[in-house]
């Protein structure tokens, strides 16, 4: 009799220790998703100045291609959404508690694979160029030697890349001091993505091109490692979105 009563609190400790661990910590994904839709609450990590991805408007709601995927796989999942915003650079971290997932253009690599459960890609990135008018440049070597600026959201790939053709970096938060920089030639290019690029096709001193040789980023949802039930949902999510149309509209109306 007294070795059942100690089975069964047992259990009732086991099960009470599982409902209390962050999404994140618990090694098998059917039981991580089993978490979470006891919560009721979907946690997604967003970057919180993500531009077209992820921005508050002036009435302080939330829109962007990130945003609408988090609430199509709420919505898919019967989950109530709540959007958790962090800096760029503290999205995967933010999976350790804050998070049950992350959307935030984070590119698909071999060591993010191997440290988290990642989803089918979302959407292609592709890094751009902005230089004074009339400097053209077939490879990044060009740029050896030179400093030139990178905006903050840039990935770290995109970095290693642009550092290991010998180029010296400076980060920017924002693209306010770019153009000055780049025609008093305190840096030689600035790379960024397409929406931070368009901002500059009007000034008639500088010019946009694409890194050609490098591949275009594949953007991934990050799960914490063993959420593999929950990437399945995931990825069926996307795949909806990307046969409607959805993800594609998306793009264009928030240009």
């Amino acid at each position: 009799m007294r070795g059942t009563r100690l089975r069964r609190l047992a259990a009732v400790l086991l099960t009470f220790l599982l409902l209390s661990l962050p999404a994140g910590c618990v090694g098998s994904g059917e039981e991580t998703l089993d978490i979470i839709r006891a919560s009721g609450v979907l946690r997604v990590a967003i970057v919180e100045d993500g531009g077209r991805y992820s921005r508050q408007t002036a009435d302080g709601q939330w829109e962007g291609i990130e945003v609408s995927l988090a609430r199509a796989i709420a919505e898919d999942l019967g989950l109530e959404l709540r959007l958790v915003p962090v800096e760029v650079g503290e999205l995967t971290a933010a999976l350790q508690s804050r998070a049950d997932l992350a959307l935030g253009r984070l590119a698909s690599t071999a060591s993010l694979r191997k440290s988290f459960s990642t989803s089918i890609s979302y959407m292609n990135g592709s890094l751009y160029a902005v230089t004074p008018r009339g400097v053209y440049f077939p490879t990044l070597n060009i740029f050896e030697g030179e400093v030139t600026g990178v905006s903050e959201l840039v990935s770290e790939a995109y970095l290693l890349d642009i550092k290991g053709a010998g180029i010296s970096t400076r980060s920017y938060q924002s693209t306010a001091n770019v153009s000055a920089a780049l025609l008093d030639r305190s840096i030689a290019a600035y790379f960024c993505y397409e929406e931070q690029a368009e901002q500059f096709l009007q000034d008639p001193e500088l010019q946009v091109q694409t890194v050609a040789q490098l591949q275009p980023e594949e953007y991934v949802a990050v799960a914490p490692a063993g959420s593999r039930n929950l990437i399945r949902e995931v990825n069926n999510s996307i795949t909806r979105m990307l046969e409607d149309g959805r993800l594609a509209q998306l793009q264009d109306s928030l240009r």
